[in-house]
């Protein structure tokens, strides 16, 4: 034995028709890993090793799938395994960065506070994603923006937010104070914290990540801006510079991806029934893209099966027939049959 999964489960928690799932942990799955390296891996389901006063036998059956007390391949013992691959790491520059004042517009140059009127003070940002990889073949999986104030002297309650704006913004002091904001970007952070600390990370949630793959399809530009605020309404005069000169200092867009289908791939071909040796064959012709894995088999008693899991499964696979061991010759039923890739996509069901 190498490992224990999970936790063990007392019988009368088991009853007819009850699903038991083991879910590994971060240590179980490392040794799992280990184990992928000579291609078996073997669980045993252990019972208990002795019998309660009063008992001469104790027996739990677990459906296979198959046989006479199978009910179907959907109820055979199966492993689930997640898995993603290290991500590749882009760092884009802005093409464009502006400071904007009720005054003035000011280029390459990164400021953000009041001025002496007590008037906000902004800082865009705009980015090009044509050097990212093509949309259909790539998933942004984690994305940040990082910023390094220089020397800060002030004591004001003064706080930035970074915000993914909806369009390019470049234009006048009055287009950015009337801008869309899509989300904003992480954390605010203090000037008082930026004493302590120089280098500011603000960090995409997940529905900026949902936009910024969506802004990656038609390969747009991005914009940001990079907005003061304070609970001192009379504040006037303060403001935070931030780096611009510095390669290794100044504000960058950070993109984590990995190569990943979006797109399913084309449907299978020439599908026919027959009845063989009593049983009903499906077969087909599976497609010849190079990212094919393999073809799968559902039955649904009741309507056209809407997905790769309405309904019962029959097979999956890289074969171009299979039986319906489970199905009467003499009652109506439907079949679906989805192509699916390494991600896996779906294609439509024919």
């Amino acid at each position: 034995i190498i490992k224990y999964v999970g936790r063990p489960t007392e019988s009368h928690q088991l009853t007819q028709g009850i699903w038991r799932t083991w879910s590994l942990s971060g240590i179980e799955c490392a040794y799992l890993k280990e184990a992928i390296k000579d291609e078996t891996i073997i669980f045993r389901v252990e019972g208990p090793m002795d019998l309660k006063v009063g008992r001469s036998k104790q027996m739990m059956q677990w459906d296979i799938g198959y046989g006479k007390f199978g009910f179907g391949l959907n109820y055979r013992p199966r492993l689930e395994l997640t898995y993603t691959i290290e991500p590749t790491v882009t760092i884009l520059y802005p093409k464009n960065i502006y400071t904007f004042s009720k005054e003035e517009k000011r280029e390459n140059e990164i400021t953000s506070g009041f001025d002496i009127h007590g008037h906000k003070i902004y800082s865009t940002f705009q980015f090009n994603l044509s050097s990212l990889p093509l949309y259909n073949e790539t998933m942004i999986t984690r994305a940040y923006f990082e910023l390094n104030s220089t020397k800060i002297y002030i004591k004001d309650d003064i706080r930035f937010h970074l915000e993914f704006v909806d369009d390019a913004l470049h234009q006048s002091y009055e287009e950015i104070t009337q801008r869309e904001v899509i989300q904003t970007i992480g954390y605010d952070v203090s000037a008082t914290e930026l004493k302590n600390n120089q280098t500011q990370y603000f960090v995409f949630d997940s529905f900026a990540e949902i936009i910024l793959n969506e802004k990656l399809k038609d390969k747009a530009d991005i914009s940001f801006v990079l907005k003061p605020t304070s609970s001192n309404k009379t504040l006037k005069d303060k403001y935070v510079s931030w780096e611009v000169s510095n390669n290794s200092l100044c504000h960058k867009l950070i993109i984590e991806h990995i190569p990943k289908r979006r797109l399913p791939i084309e449907q299978v071909k020439n599908v026919k029934l027959s009845i063989e040796n009593g049983k009903i064959k499906v077969t087909w012709d599976n497609p010849t893209h190079a990212d094919f894995v393999g073809t799968k088999v559902i039955k649904n008693r009741y309507r056209k099966p809407l997905s790769h899991q309405d309904g019962q499964k029959l097979y999956a696979g890289t074969d171009e027939y299979t039986f319906d061991d489970f199905g009467a010759t003499d009652i109506n039923k439907y079949y679906a049959i989805f192509t699916y890739d390494d991600v896996p996509n779906y294609s439509q069901a024919v």
